[in-house]
């Protein structure tokens, strides 16, 4: 495989991939993308030596392994028992990696993606996540999905809007720490609503996040680009709501339209096989893999929300050709960290079977599935921060003084005072009181004190913190990119 880079061709493609001359028109892509669109990455294949490239038709497909249809499951809040549970019980049922109607694809597990928020994340809770669980759901082929930081704002009560400093807060924090806490250093691209608060929407965008979702969102079917990927529906499967239904597969089609996405929520599964969640779950699963997947008419990729819209988006914004005796990529720069299926047509198949992995052929039509194109991720939003320090909680003295980006401090127990407060001082010794966001919440928060994106950072020289034996940990966070 060869890659390069041309900028040359970037508007002439530009329009002749996405319709379009100016941000705004067709799919609802962020500001974010927009600009990097001036990238065109190129990967040249070359094909087998026996084939003839004169005759050859080729195409992407709209789905992963061409299947019909898009299947994801989303895990909200972070509990244990989406690794303990859910992971287990997606993984009894599959698809293959076969075109619908080939056979010998390989068995792929159902999976799906957590969606967790930092401030319940690593705290001791057992109810919760710690990362290293959080990377064994990834090491499973899960993905994790934002869910803010602390997950707040709600739209039932006035007392639930949210400021826009306090929504930037919630999702520069939530893509920041979750980057850094993540072994590829990545940020997550797909976005839950908490609470189904839409006030976030405007944020995400600006942040570049590339989708979001919530219950009573979009339903994303047919052409992609005519969706709004920054709202699309999901099934609410929490057993108050899904208990109320004499019908266990509410919300799934039974004759699913081409190119149709289904994402089913809830905020954790009973991990008791007797209970009447799981033998609806158990129903449910049963149901698809019998239907759709692989011991029926294996018409569904089952794949994290998030996987799947960047295929999508790599779909509906490459171009194809072939170019010489080489197969030819074209993707834009930003959507180019996803795997393409390609559909190749007039090509005889004792050639192409030796070509590449992942071959299946019928007649003279041949299935290839790429690598992933490139492995560059979602980059975590600027200013950059890095964590200064981790450890117990202490004052601390600097020298020289730090850039001071924020401030985080673990609590497991109740508080012992209704306010509490950090101090920082600067070289010129002037000292600022930092309140401490929601102080009195017990087993198991990160507290954030946030200084950056809403204002520059703060030089500091030191910092002077609350006593209490319900503080367990201490982590200072800098500004990587201040001026000297």
């Amino acid at each position: 495989m060869v890659i390069n880079k041309s900028a040359k061709l970037a508007a002439a493609i530009a329009v002749m991939l996405f319709g379009m001359s100016e941000p705004g028109d067709g799919l609802r892509v962020p500001s974010r993308s927009f600009r990097v669109f001036g990238d065109i990455d190129t990967f040249k294949f070359p094909l087998p030596p026996n084939v003839n490239p004169g005759g050859l038709k080729v195409s992407v497909c709209p789905l992963m392994y061409d299947k019909k249809w898009a299947y994801s499951v989303e895990i909200d809040d972070g509990p244990t028992t989406t690794l303990t549970v859910t992971q287990p019980l997606l993984a009894k049922y599959s698809f293959t990696t076969a075109p619908p109607g080939i056979k010998g694809g390989l068995r792929m597990p159902f999976v799906g993606g957590a969606a967790i928020y930092p401030f319940r994340i690593g705290t001791e809770n057992a109810s919760f996540l710690n990362w290293d669980q959080v990377h064994e759901l990834q090491s499973k082929g899960w993905s994790i999905l934002n869910h803010s930081y602390w997950h707040s704002g709600y739209s039932w009560d006035p007392k639930g809007a949210l400021s826009a400093d306090r929504l930037r807060d919630e999702v520069f924090w939530s893509l920041s720490i979750i980057a850094a806490e993540t072994p590829s250093g990545n940020a997550p691209t797909h976005f839950v609503f908490p609470n189904g608060y839409m006030e976030y929407k405007s944020v995400i965008n600006k942040f570049g996040i590339l989708s979001a979702s919530r219950v009573a969102g979009n339903k994303l079917v047919g052409s992609f680009k005519d969706a709004d990927r920054l709202d699309i529906d999901r099934n609410y499967l929490d057993e108050s709501v899904w208990s109320n239904s004499a019908n266990p597969l509410d919300g799934l089609p039974t004759n699913p339209k081409p190119e149709q996405m289904v994402i089913d929520f809830t905020h954790g599964t009973d991990g008791d096989p007797k209970s009447a969640n799981y033998k609806r779950w158990i129903e449910r699963l049963s149901w698809l893999e019998r239907q759709f997947g692989s011991t029926g008419s294996d018409t569904m990729w089952c794949a994290p929300t998030d996987t799947v819209i960047k295929y999508r988006l790599a779909a509906a914004y490459s171009k194809v050709t072939i170019t010489g005796h080489n197969l030819v990529v074209q993707v834009p720069h930003e959507f180019a960290n996803s795997a393409l299926t390609i559909k190749i047509v007039g090509a005889n198949s004792k050639y192409m079977a030796s070509w590449q992995r992942a071959i299946f052929d019928k007649h003279e039509t041949t299935w290839w599935t790429t690598p992933v194109l490139t492995q560059r991720g979602f980059r975590p939003p600027v200013p950059r921060v890095k964590r200064f320090y981790k450890g117990i909680i202490n004052d601390m003295d600097f020298n020289p003084p730090i850039d001071l980006a924020a401030i985080r401090i673990r609590q497991f127990g109740m508080a012992t005072n209704a306010e509490m407060f950090v101090e920082i001082v600067d070289p010129k010794n002037v000292v600022t009181k930092l309140k401490i966001y929601n102080e009195s919440t017990n087993w198991g928060v990160w507290h954030l004190i946030p200084i950056v994106p809403n204002k520059e950072a703060i030089k500091i020289k030191s910092i002077h913190l609350p006593k209490g034996t319900s503080f367990k940990e201490l982590e200072i966070w800098t500004a990587t990119d201040v001026p000297s």
